[in-house]
C-alpha cells in the first residue's frame, strides 16, 4: 500500500514538473523574434545620398540580414534632419528603416517549424518625396497599397501593405507629419524556412510605404493543452508501473 502511495506521489510530482517545464518552454519560445536585424539598425556601411537627405540606394548599402530588389527604389533610410521644424522621416524604432515603392521590395528568410503558428508584427507609414529643384519634401502622388507576403512551400499570407491609418491628407508632410501605424498578421508555417517580403505599390508614383520594427514570433500553445499532455503522460507512466509490478 505504501509503495503504491509512493508511486502516486512520484507520478504527481513528475506530472507537475513536466507541465511547468513545457509551459515555461512555450512561453520563452513565443518571445523570440525570428527576424534578424528587425529594426534595420545593423549595416556594413551607410552613405547618405548627396542629392537629397535620404538613403544610400545607389551605393548599395543595406541592413544586415535583408535582401533588396535589384533596382534603387527599395530604400534603406535613416532619420532625416528637420525641415521647417518637422522631422520628416522619424523611425518607429532606432535610427533606420526601409522604404518600398514602384513594385520593388525588401525580403528576409528565417527558420520556422512546419505546422507551427506564428504572428507577424510591423510598423508602416506613408512617406514623401524630396524635390531637388525646390529643396523641399512633397507628398507622394497617392496612397496605393504595397504587398506583404509570407512564403514557405506555398504562399502562407498575402495582404496589403498600407501606411498610416488614416491615410495622410494634404500635399506636403507639413500638412500631415510622418506617423507610424502597427499591423499584425498570423500564419502557419509549412516548411523549415519562411520568406517575408515587403513590396511597394505597383502603381507608378502611387505612394511611398516605409516599414520598421518587424517581428515574427511563435504563437504559444495554450497552457490547457500542455496540462492535457501532462495528464496523458501521467496515465501512461502509471500503466507502465502497474504492468511492471504484475507477476510474470
Amino acid at each position: 500500500m505504501s509503495i503504491h502511495c509512493f508511486d502516486a506521489r512520484i507520478l504527481s510530482t513528475l506530472s507537475a514538473t513536466i507541465a511547468a517545464v513545457l509551459i515555461s518552454g512555450a512561453a520563452s519560445a513565443a518571445t523570440i523574434n525570428l527576424v534578424t536585424n528587425a529594426s534595420f539598425e545593423q549595416n556594413n556601411h551607410f552613405i547618405e545620398r548627396s542629392d537629397f537627405p535620404r538613403v544610400a540606394d545607389l551605393s548599395g548599402s543595406a541592413p544586415t540580414g535583408w535582401v533588396r530588389d535589384s533596382g534603387d527604389l527599395a530604400e534603406y533610410m535613416t532619420r532625416s534632419p528637420t525641415y521647417q521644424g518637422v522631422t520628416i522621416y522619424n523611425p518607429a524604432d532606432g535610427e533606420y528603416f526601409i522604404g518600398v515603392h514602384d513594385g520593388e521590395w525588401w525580403q528576409q528568410t528565417f527558420a520556422t517549424v512546419a505546422g507551427t503558428q506564428y504572428q507577424l508584427t510591423y510598423s508602416s507609414a506613408y512617406g514623401a518625396g524630396w524635390s531637388s529643384a525646390s529643396s523641399s519634401y512633397y507628398r507622394a502622388g497617392g496612397s496605393a497599397l504595397g504587398t506583404v507576403t509570407l512564403t514557405g512551400t506555398t504562399t502562407l499570407f498575402s495582404g496589403g501593405l498600407s501606411g498610416t491609418v488614416a491615410a495622410p491628407s494634404g500635399t506636403t508632410l507639413l500638412d500631415s507629419p510622418f506617423v507610424w501605424s502597427e499591423y499584425m498578421a498570423s500564419f502557419v508555417a509549412d516548411s523549415d524556412s519562411t520568406t517575408l517580403r515587403f513590396s511597394g505599390p505597383s502603381v507608378f508614383f502611387g505612394g511611398f510605404v516605409f516599414v520598421d520594427n518587424v517581428s515574427v514570433t511563435a504563437v504559444p500553445v495554450p497552457a490547457s493543452v500542455w496540462l492535457f499532455m501532462s495528464g496523458v503522460s501521467t496515465i501512461w507512466l502509471a500503466r507502465r508501473r502497474r504492468k511492471a509490478s504484475l507477476p510474470t
